[in-house]
């Protein structure tokens, strides 16, 4: 992770005129272009993204393999839950079950809509029917809680309960994260399904809370005025838990995403920059830190595509081009092969319901 210093060194002197002006002079960065000096483009020409790929889960290449033993084991759950007498074991079989659909089967497209990252035909619409399966085991499980059936479920059934309306939570904001409904009435649910969220945000769980912010602020994006998203995650630089890892993460890039879309382009890409050295004591591995600092790079190379984009006017002319040159360096720089990975969740949203029998938790697929 060398290169990260040298490439931080060489653009430090940048960063710090972006935060004193704030404005865009294409002067004060004209030493990042001394190196090397690349084809010029005019204002129509389009800023391309380079291909990218999900990092792997768990170490297996084969998205397919793990799909395919996730189900098996989601299959395996309510079939246990169909089969339990007791309805507090039933209805924790069933959340077991849709809380795995939650974090794990909608995972690979929750976190290409975080990262921005196109979407393969028919995705969405196959993570909207697991989701209305997992919808349907939480309503299953809603009425095995109810006191009429579960009279002397006492402290277990309140904790299941409990376990109940965080799912309900996430499956509500998840649904209006992938819907990408920009009508009227669909910022209304997403707003709606931001405010159900919100209740989780002092959970003593920091995953939990994290992972609530998160999907928060990503459907309080959608307003016009970023700030209310803007307002619950955490600063991009400070320290994040261990414990609330990656989404954490996440949660930091996209405040300072979310600085673009209030035109702040300069700020919003200071900041990343000062996130690349971040990634160096905020991950452990090798291979995390890697995808971290690429993945950062990627929102980097969104927000210059869309400041290139807004600077339309002739006179701007400089300051297009050197957004365009810019991304194009970053490209070759970091992204030379068109297949390099980028970090994921873990899961779409934490795993809160356990199988009742600990014998039946999916230890080849970490949480």
């Amino acid at each position: 992770m060398g290169g990260i210093r040298l490439r931080w060194i060489r653009i430090r002197g940048a960063v710090t005129q972006l935060l004193m002006s704030m404005v865009w002079i294409p002067s004060a960065l004209a030493t990042t272009q001394a190196e090397e000096t690349l084809p010029s483009v005019t204002h129509r020409t389009p800023v391309e993204l380079p291909v990218v790929r999900l990092a792997t889960r768990n170490g297996i290449s084969e998205e397919g393999v793990v799909e395919a033993s996730v189900r098996l084991r989601i299959e395996e759950w309510i079939r246990a839950g169909d089969d339990a007498t007791d309805s507090t074991i039933k209805a924790d079989w069933h959340l077991a079950a849709a809380n795995r659909i939650l974090s794990l089967e909608l995972e690979p497209v929750c976190s290409r809509k975080l990262l921005e990252m196109p979407i393969e035909a028919g995705a969405t619409a196959l993570a909207l029917a697991a989701l209305d399966r997992a919808d349907q085991l939480l309503a299953r499980a809603a009425s095995s809680l109810n006191p009429a059936h579960a009279p002397q479920g006492g402290e277990s059934r309140a904790a299941s309960a409990s376990k109940l309306e965080i799912l309900e939570a996430f499956s509500q904001g998840l649904r209006a994260v992938l819907d990408g409904d920009s009508t009227v009435e669909g910022v209304r649910r997403a707003r709606r399904a931001a405010s159900r969220l919100s209740v989780h945000l002092e959970q003593s769980n920091p995953a939990v809370a994290t992972s609530a912010a998160l999907w928060q602020a990503v459907l309080r994006g959608r307003e016009d005025d970023p700030a209310a998203a803007i307002s619950v995650l955490d600063a991009p630089l400070a320290e994040p838990l261990r414990s609330a890892m990656p989404d954490a993460f996440f949660a930091r890039l996209l405040r300072a995403r979310l600085l673009s879309r209030e035109d702040s382009f300069a700020a919003s890409l200071a900041l990343m920059m000062q996130m690349e050295e971040r990634c160096e004591t905020w991950f452990s591995k090798d291979e995390e830190r890697a995808e971290a600092f690429r993945t950062v790079v990627w929102a980097e190379l969104i927000v210059l595509r869309e400041w290139a984009a807004k600077l339309a006017g002739e006179d701007q002319a400089a300051s297009r081009q050197w957004c365009r040159d810019k991304n194009a360096l970053l490209i070759r720089e970091h992204f030379p092969s068109g297949s390099e990975t980028l970090l994921r969740l873990t899961s779409a949203v934490p795993v809160v319901a356990d199988a009742p029998n600990p014998g039946q938790s999916p230890d080849s697929f970490k949480e």
